[in-house]
Formats: structure tokens, C-alpha cells, sequence
């Protein structure tokens, strides 16, 4: 699979969370979530959709959105492992690629969304958000309103992944059981006793260990997305598992990665239209991913106030939508331009 494939693939899954988070207010506490469990999910979900109402489109959104970050976390472990399959991982460089790639985009959203539009300014806030430290601190962790639970995640995955690679090029197959194995007993047995404390292990690597398995060994196995997509009955098969591990906390831990895999499949799908992957708009899109992921998170608190009322139409819905997306592409720019502009200076300076 190209670099153009997987940024198309990149595309499509953060136009569903743009639409999830955008969609996430209108049919008030959804239960389906990547952060926590609840039993009463198959039951709304059942409710909602036999009222054949036009809201069944953002139940459907919701529903995809929740599962997307365990497509990109497939996506990276099929990325980084195809990236050093035959060459050694040098920390370093590895690492301070992606600090460019993605440190100085969050950086200047940070600066922009935390002074201007929140005003946390204490120095105390912002030496836990940048280290990353939130995530561990019971009653500190970041707000699941905006990227910065994800942020420092991916962060602190990159800084872990060059010990997973190397380990599963020595272990192989037994490496990725213990990771599996390791990531459920944490979720299942130690997780409800450090979240009754403050503590949802659920927001840090530990739950991006299943799906970075997978994608390690989807890659090792040579599987080629480009020419082996998923057949509709496989996306079906997967799609009824991930409803079945949603009706018990055992089987939970695995609905995630088993809809992300759905979502890769049906952006595959995409792959075939080559008049989409090869347009130029797409290519642009492509460069804004990580923009596009940073801004949005708190653009959609704007348009909250008409999700959540109870004489929101269909057409308004779509209105919200159409208006949501501009104004994520349009902050994207910008950050974009500024993030380019601050990077060519780094490297004029040599550092």
C-alpha cells in the first residue's frame, strides 16, 4: 500500500470523526464509547433505530466514529513496521520526525484554543499537557472534548514502538499475545480499580496495544490492502462480532479494534475510485490530516446549542454539518500555513 493510500485512508477516517464529534450531541449520552463500558448500548441502539426517523444517519455516524481511532492505530503499526521492516529504527531521527510532524501543529492550536478561547494560562496546566504527564495523573487527565487525550497517547506510543518492533522481530507471534493478553487483563481487571480513583487507563497506550498488533501483524504477513480488500461478508462478519462483544465487559476490549477493522474495510472500498484517490483535492486534504484532527475537537462546542435541541430538523442537521466541515477546513489552513512557515524557519536555522 502507497503513502498516497493510507493518507486517502487517513482522509476518510477523520471525515468520520469530524462528523461523529460534530453528531455526538444530538441524540444526548450515547453509551458507545472507546473509554469506558456500558451494557445498555445494543438496547438505545435497538430503540433508536426501529424509530425510522432521519436521526438513524447520525446514530450510524456516531456508531462509525467511535471505532476510528483503532483504524488509525491499525493503520500505524501496518505503517511503521512496513517503514523499518529492512532498515534498523534509529530513536533519534525516528522520533524527531514525528515530534516535527506532529508537535508544532499542536503547538500552535494549543497556543490558539487554550490562551485565546479558553484562557488556561497557568504554567502548571501547560507543563502536563506538552510532557504528556496527564495522562497519568487520577482527576488531571485531558478532556475527551478536543485531540489532547490523543495527542499524548500517540505520543507516548511513539516513544514505546521502537521497543514493541524490535521485541516482535525477535519473539514474533508471542510478542503480539503478550500484547493482547497484556492490554485485556489491564482493561478488564485493573482498569475498574484505577478509574474508581481518577485513573482510565482506557486514554493511554495501554488500549492502543490490540489494534498496533494488528496492524504489526497484518504487515508482517505481507498483506496487501491494495489488492486483498475486505469482501462485504467479511465486513458483515466483523460488524456482528463487534455488536456481540458489546453486550458483556469480557468481550468488550476487542469490539473497537474489530469495527476498526470495518472502517478500514469500507475505505478500501474508496480505493477502487481512482478518479478520488489520484484528484487534486484529495492530494491537498491529504497535508491537512493532522490540522484538521487538532482544530475541530472544540470548533463543534459552537454548533452545540442547536444539536441539542429537541426542534432540531433534518435540514438543520445538514446545515450544522455542511457548516462544521468549512470551518474545520478553513482553521486547518491556517494552522497548516503557520506550522509550514514556522518549520522552514527551524530548518533554515539547522535545528
Amino acid at each position: 500500500m502507497t503513502r498516497l493510500e493510507t493518507q486517502v485512508l487517513q482522509v476518510f477516517l477523520m471525515v468520520i470523526i469530524v462528523l461523529h464529534n460534530t453528531s455526538n450531541n444530538l441524540l444526548g449520552a450515547w453509551p458507545l464509547s472507546e473509554f469506558y463500558f456500558q451494557d445498555h448500548y445494543l438496547f438505545l441502539f435497538a430503540n433508536h433505530f426501529s424509530n425510522i426517523t432521519w436521526k438513524i444517519i447520525p446514530l450510524i455516524i456516531i456508531s462509525l466514529g467511535y471505532t476510528a481511532v483503532a483504524s488509525f492505530l491499525i493503520l500505524t503499526g501496518y505503517g511503521l513496521y512496513k517503514r523499518y521492516e529492512h532498515e534498523p529504527l534509529i530513536f533519534i531521527p525516528y522520533f524527531k520526525r514525528r515530534l516535527t510532524y506532529l508537535f508544532i501543529p499542536w503547538l500552535i492550536t494549543s497556543l490558539w484554543i487554550e490562551l485565546v478561547l479558553l484562557h488556561s494560562p497557568s504554567l502548571l496546566h501547560w507543563v502536563l499537557m506538552f510532557s504528556t504527564l496527564q495522562l497519568w495523573i487520577p482527576h488531571h487527565q485531558p478532556l475527551l472534548l478536543g485531540p489532547w487525550w490523543f495527542i499524548a497517547m500517540i505520543f507516548e506510543l511513539y516513544l514505546i514502538f521502537p521497543v514493541i518492533l524490535s521485541s516482535y522481530k525477535k519473539y514474533g507471534f508471542k510478542l503480539i499475545l503478550f500484547l493482547i493478553l497484556t492490554q485485556y487483563l489491564i482493561q478488564v481487571f485493573i482498569n475498574p480499580w484505577t478509574n474508581s480513583w481518577g485513573l482510565n487507563l482506557n486514554l493511554t497506550p495501554i488500549s492502543a496495544l490490540l489494534p498496533i498488533s494488528i496492524g504489526l501483524c497484518l504487515a508482517h504477513k505481507n498483506y496487501d490492502f491494495k489488492n486483498q480488500k475486505f469482501s462485504w461478508l467479511v465486513l458483515l462478519i466483523l460488524g456482528i462480532l463487534f455488536f456481540i462483544a458489546q453486550i458483556n465487559f469480557y468481550t468488550w476490549p476487542f469490539a473497537n479494534t474489530l469495527f476498526g477493522l470495518v472502517l478500514l474495510g469500507l475505505g478500501l472500498k474508496l480505493l477502487k475510485f481512482k478518479k478520488i484517490k489520484h484528484s487534486r483535492f484529495m492530494g491537498h486534504l491529504c497535508h491537512l490530516i493532522v490540522p484538521v484532527f487538532l482544530v475541530h475537537g472544540y470548533l463543534y462546542v459552537f454548533f452545540m446549542p442547536w444539536l441539542e435541541s429537541s426542534q432540531i430538523t433534518f435540514l438543520d442537521y445538514l446545515i450544522i454539518l455542511i457548516s462544521m466541515l468549512g470551518l474545520t477546513y478553513l482553521c486547518a489552513l491556517l494552522v497548516n500555513k503557520i506550522s509550514t512557515e514556522f518549520k522552514k524557519n527551524l530548518k533554515n536555522l539547522k535545528i
